[in-house]
């Protein structure tokens, strides 16, 4: 049995249209999500990466740094110098990190004050290794259903459009709003 030319035609494009379909939805969707995923996290560093942070709070200011000791790889320099706690860092550096937002927000800056940002109430400055300037996370008020934060990422202070605001897990307020004592290492004898 021999096929006709037009059979032939018929299989390369039902061929070529398979190889299309499969190539769009399963190669370009996977490229697609990791793009999204890209998207959504709120820095592009990772958590060793992280070289110093310092978190601003209404009446206090706590400032952290990467050291090498066996004991501990953080140590607290402002207010007192002691050494960090370990899982408390790493709790808020692994949210650094690796947190994603949930939804963007375009606001004048004349409604700041309702998401608590006008005077953010807390600030956390990441100093990254290879990079002369900090990252900036500004915390504001929680949403209505108290799941997230309002926050802002690196803000310019003389922006007149439009401003960013993004929606972050409560988990970032948790992280800093820790009091000196449960920053600190507890000592061998506790």
């Amino acid at each position: 049995m021999k096929l006709q030319k037009t059979t032939w035609a018929l299989v390369i494009t039902a061929l070529f249209l398979t190889t299309f379909v499969y190539l769009y939805e399963v190669v370009g969707k996977s490229q697609q999500e990791v793009q999204a995923a890209k998207q959504r996290k709120i820095f592009d560093f990772t958590k060793e990466d992280i070289q110093g942070f310092t978190i601003e709070r209404e009446k206090e200011k706590l400032v952290f740094k990467r050291v090498e000791k066996e004991t501990t790889s953080w140590q607290i320099l402002e207010p007192e110098e002691s050494p960090a706690n370990d899982p408390a860092v790493s709790f808020l550096l692994e949210l650094l990190a690796e947190g994603e937002r949930d939804r963007l927000i375009l606001a004048r800056s004349e409604e700041l004050e309702e998401y608590g940002l006008s005077k953010p109430l807390v600030t956390v400055a990441i100093a990254i290794e290879n990079r002369s300037q900090p990252y900036i996370l500004e915390l504001g008020k929680e949403n209505f259903d108290r799941k997230f934060i309002y926050a802002r990422v690196n803000p310019d202070k003389n922006e007149k459009k439009s401003i960013e605001i993004i929606l972050i897990p409560i988990d970032f307020k948790y992280a800093v709003e820790r009091e000196l004592e449960e920053w600190k290492a507890k000592k061998k004898d506790e």
